[in-house]
């Protein structure tokens, strides 16, 4: 039996394994990784990974100071997680927008369920 393999393995900064000590360059890399799956990389260096990496970067840098080593690590996560369709959404606003709502699921205490059942 083989465990389970992410797209995001391996990646400092994504992969819970190698979480590097600077958290900015956590969030630098897991922008550009997550830019490149959403992209692809055959047309690097392209401005458009460029500019959805940087948008991915700044979102990153809003977590709260105070815990930002495990809400950084949330926040690459769940984007790393709306990234995962390669084919999916391209748009890097659709994309933290997606990213928000697993943080609001991922943040919900153990004993609530869904809102609508």
């Amino acid at each position: 039996m083989t465990g389970l393999i992410v797209w995001w393995e391996g990646i400092p900064g994504l992969d819970w394994r190698y979480l590097p000590h600077d958290h900015l360059f956590g969030d630098r890399m897991a922008a550009l990784a997550c830019a490149t799956r959403v992209h692809g990389t055959a047309g690097i260096p392209d401005r458009t990974v460029e500019n959805t990496a940087d948008a991915f970067f700044a979102w990153f840098g809003e977590a709260d100071p105070a815990d930002s080593r495990w809400e950084g690590y949330l926040r690459r996560l769940a984007l790393a997680m709306a990234c995962g369709d390669p084919d999916g959404e391209k748009r890097p606003q659709h994309l933290i927008k997606r990213a928000v709502w697993y943080l609001t699921y991922l943040r919900k205490p153990a004993d609530r369920h869904g809102g609508w059942i």
